[in-house]
């Protein structure tokens, strides 16, 4: 008999619960079970090298808290090489996250992985580290202070003779993102790590620097090189060579370098034969007249046809360099000469010598170092340009000059005299006046506010050729007198020199003076003066120009002191 369908059904529900009860019996087995097993770590587990296994929540957090704070407040030691530096975790923004570093190990889960990973053994975890990243960059980039290496050039020098090799340096530069990662990875499980450097290389490497040594300095200091034009020949020694040579960073390469002036000038001391210097025509008197001397071309070297051969030479089995000297014409051509106009007296000044021997010899001397001055159009003479220091070593002697208000004995006294001489010389020809200065008190031999002193090397008498012609200055003493000539083409008929009365005068006084370097003075009262000059053509005036001149009062001074092998009683 069939089963009515109500009964069926019945069956079916019964079956239906049996299964809804047996499985809610299961997830409760489950999750009695995941209870027991989640709210502790599993056996085993390890979390930053901290085991925890077994350890429930707050265990396990204190245990890894109280194990990683000796690492997580120790310095972070970065190294490189025998190269280390120290960074502060905390103060670079590193810390551990302590209860993130937990997660999943100690908390009630029904995850089923979490289930079968308490069944089957803990793992072993690093610690989850909580990082400001800009801060930690900022203190790793502190670091480089210490951690970095400059990277430096080689170099090279044999200027004194001897090789002197700079050897060259690879730079290292801490990767400030590679470390930081690096770093990252390791914290705070180690607290010693080796930074991540960057190579820097430098322009010029070991490798430039050794090729250098090989290829020229050696071969330089190897032996003397034979210079020869085929008929005149000249050695320069191993030390003549490196005195020129010197090495110049260079596209990666150390190139030699030749001080090219030196160069000629030795060459010129060993084989004077290969070169010889022009001659720059010039003027001389002759007779009393004006007389052009021809110019002489001389030959040379190219500086650059010579460093090269020399270079060459270095390398070469034979260490000889061939040069060809060619033609030098001189600075001065006899044409530019002829264009000079140099063709008569265009102003003269006589000066009579009291007689001093020593006044007189360096009077002599400066005159004589003038003399034969030739100054082309637009240039300036100047007086101490062209007589240099008056020193014992060029013959000059003492004699009295003017220190202050007072007369005192010094080297090169007299000179003045010549200053003087310059002054009115180039003053009747017209010239510029372009620096002088009046002595300190007047001195009566000489023309009243047209004189001029001179001092080495802060005061100076110097005049411009503002015309278009070259002047020559002729200058010499004879029979007791200094003569001054400039010699050129006359812009003007005459040069008046028109003075004013004195003005403004201060008396002098009188001062005893028992010193034994005291010098007698006569008095001369202080006044000014102004000196006009009129350049006249056509009988015309067709330039004026002038200046003013102060005078101390030269004081009377009498000498009370012993006179010079008295013997003073008392």
């Amino acid at each position: 008999m069939a089963a009515s369908p109500s009964g069926t059904r019945r069956s079916g529900t019964a079956v239906l619960v049996r299964l809804l009860v047996s499985l809610a019996v299961l997830l409760g087995l489950y999750a009695g079970l995941a209870a027991i097993l989640t709210r502790q770590a599993p056996a085993g587990s390890r979390v930053g090298g901290v085991s925890i296994g077994g350890m429930d929540q707050a265990t396990a957090q204190r245990t890894l808290t109280e194990r990683l704070a000796p690492l997580t407040t120790k310095p972070i030691t970065l190294r490189s090489g025998e190269r280390s530096a120290t960074i502060d975790p905390r103060a670079a923004g590193l810390s551990v996250d302590v209860p993130g570093s937990l997660t999943g190990l100690t908390r009630f889960s029904l995850d089923p992985r979490d289930v079968v990973a308490h069944l089957t053994g803990g793992s072993d975890r690093d610690v989850r580290v909580d990082v400001d990243e800009e801060t930690l960059d900022a203190a790793l980039d502190k670091a480089r202070a210490t951690l970095d290496v400059s990277a430096t050039d080689g170099a090279l020098s044999i200027a004194k003779g001897d090789i002197e090799a700079k050897d060259a340096v690879v730079g290292r530069r801490l990767d400030v993102a590679r470390t930081r990662s690096q770093l990252l990875e390791q914290w705070p499980r180690t607290t010693t790590t080796d930074a991540v450097m960057q190579e820097q290389q430098p322009a010029i490497p070991q490798k430039a620097v050794d090729q250098a040594v090989a290829t020229v300095a050696r071969p330089v200091l190897a032996g003397p090189v034979t210079v020869t034009d085929g008929t005149h020949k000249g050695v320069l020694a191993p030390a003549q060579l490196a005195s020129v040579i010197a090495f110049a960073p260079k596209d990666g390469t150390l190139a030699p370098q030749v001080d090219q002036d030196k160069l000629g000038r030795l060459l010129v001391g060993v084989a004077p034969g290969i070169e010889t210097p022009p001659v720059n025509a010039g003027v001389r008197l002759v007779d009393g007249r004006p007389q052009t001397v021809p110019g002489r071309n001389g030959t040379e070297v190219p500086a650059e046809q010579l460093s090269t051969a020399v270079l060459g030479a270095v390398a070469s089995p034979t260490r000889t360099a061939t040069v060809k000297a060619q033609p030098v014409e001189p600075g001065i051509s006899t044409e530019d000469v002829a264009r000079w106009g140099i063709k008569e007296v265009i102003s003269r000044y006589d000066a009579d010598l009291p007689y001093n021997p020593n006044r007189t010899a360096n009077i002599r001397l400066a005159a004589g170092a003038i003399d034969g001055t030739v100054i082309k159009p637009g240039e300036t003479f100047s007086l101490n340009g062209i007589v240099g220091e008056r020193t014992p070593a060029k013959g000059y002697r003492d004699a009295l000059i003017i220190q202050g208000t007072r007369y005192v004995r010094d080297t090169g006294g007299g000179v003045s005299q010549v200053s003087t001489s310059v002054l009115n010389s180039a003053f009747f020809a017209g010239m510029e006046l372009v620096e002088h200065r009046a002595h300190s008190f007047y001195i009566t031999h000489y023309p009243e506010g047209r004189e001029a002193t001179v001092h080495w090397p802060d005061l100076d008498n110097k005049w411009r050729n503002d015309s278009p012609y070259a002047v020559l200055v002729h200058s010499w003493v004879e029979d007791g007198v200094l003569k001054f000539e400039l010699w050129s083409t006359k812009r003007y008929d005459e040069v008046k020199s028109l003075k004013s009365p004195r003005r403004k005068v201060v008396p002098p006084r009188t001062i005893e003076d028992d010193s034994p370097t005291c010098q007698p003075q006569v008095p001369v009262p202080g006044f000014e003066v102004t000196i006009t000059r009129q350049m006249i053509k056509g009988g015309q005036v067709v330039k004026t120009d002038g200046f003013d001149t102060h005078y101390d009062p030269q004081d009377k001074v009498r000498c009370t002191g012993p006179v010079k092998g008295q013997v003073k009683r008392t």
